[in-house]
């Protein structure tokens, strides 16, 4: 019996992802809302959104964002979805914030995830970076001033000390000079004893 060789099916190349990049991010339109209004156009993997810090911590989120990018499993499907979207309402319900805000969308071509994962860790190690030169700098600033202030008060303190003793010379002691010191020693008392015979012996020669 002859053997039939089977034909070659042919193996699907897996499809190239394609990146879309989202400029503007109107208010209230979230990571899942995005979802579910792109996947009209196609099969969506990954999602980044950048989002908008707020100066106060320990305010409410606001769930606002600055720029994203959005990976489709397939290139044409992100290359569509820029073409038909682009500059176009972003709809929905009526009553939601962004609906009258128009898409501002652009496909990034020969564009990967792997880059943007490069960009964002670069931008992440520069912002590291600017804080701890920031924090260094403050604390310097911190430090001078600290000592500027200690040798203010310490002058303060000087000069209400010269104050005091000008209002008060009597607490000033001069130091003594040696003659003053010598007048002050009290002088030996005479020797009665040598003088009264001094004179017995003038007298008794007379």
């Amino acid at each position: 019996m002859e053997e039939r060789s089977l034909p070659k099916t042919k193996e699907k190349k897996e499809s190239t992802p394609g990146i879309v990049y989202l400029n503007y991010i109107p208010t209230g339109l979230t990571v899942a809302k995005t979802r579910e209004i792109l996947s009209d156009f196609g099969d969506i993997g990954r999602m980044y959104f950048e989002p908008i810090k707020k100066l106060d911590s320990k305010s409410r989120p606001t769930h606002r964002f600055r720029e994203g990018w959005i990976e489709f499993k397939r290139k044409k499907d992100a290359k569509r979805v820029a073409e038909v979207l682009n500059a176009k309402p972003v709809g929905g319900k009526r009553r939601a914030p962004y609906h009258d805000c128009l898409w501002n969308i652009k496909y990034l071509n020969r564009y990967r995830w792997t880059h943007l994962s490069e960009r964002l860790t670069y931008e992440k190690a520069v912002k590291d970076q600017r804080l701890r030169t920031e924090i260094a700098k403050a604390k310097r600033e911190a430090s001078y001033y600290a000592k500027v202030l200690e040798m203010s008060i310490r002058r303060k303190k000087k000069r209400k000390v010269g104050e005091v003793l000008e209002e008060n010379p009597s607490r000033i002691k001069l130091r003594k000079t040696d003659k003053e010191i010598r007048e002050e020693k009290p002088q030996p008392a005479p020797n009665d004893t040598a003088d009264r015979s001094l004179l017995m012996s003038i007298f008794s020669k007379e």
